[in-house]
């Protein structure tokens, strides 16, 4: 992109047994939204959100028939900052770039929503303690 003001932002919304509810990801450039994905989020919709963690870019393009190089460049962003994402809620590694960082994190009834954003170049810091230990009220079972 020509622009320097690129930003891309994810919200994810996760059950208290840790299956994913809803995600938007939406990435801007030049003051105006680029696009928002919606095929993966017909994949992992009702999916633990550790099994998202271990899907891959062949398992999840084949998963929904995307064959083109621009579909596929597509699904790796968006699957790379969901998985950012769910790893900072969870704690673990991601493997993915450390340009992701936490914007917020919001106790529903029955759900968390976290919100990411991408600097365009990886210059976010990491958090330090998982999403969910800043959060007293959550559910152990």
């Amino acid at each position: 992109m020509p622009c320097p003001d690129q930003t891309a932002l994810l919200k994810i919304k996760i059950s208290d047994d840790d299956r994913i509810l809803d995600c938007t990801f939406a990435k801007y450039s030049c003051g105006k939204p680029v696009g928002i994905g919606s095929e993966l989020k017909r994949l992992i919709v009702g999916m633990p959100a550790r099994q998202v963690l271990d899907l891959s870019l062949p398992d999840a393009a084949g998963r929904l028939g995307l064959h083109s190089e621009d579909d596929r460049f597509l699904l790796l962003v968006e699957l790379e900052a969901l998985t950012a994402g769910i790893a900072l809620f969870l704690g673990v590694e991601s493997g993915a770039t450390p340009r992701y960082s936490l914007n917020g994190l919001r106790r529903e009834d029955g759900y968390f929503e976290i919100l990411l954003d991408a600097a365009p170049v990886p210059t976010a810091p990491a958090v330090p303690l998982p999403c969910s230990s800043y959060v007293e009220d959550r559910p152990t079972s």
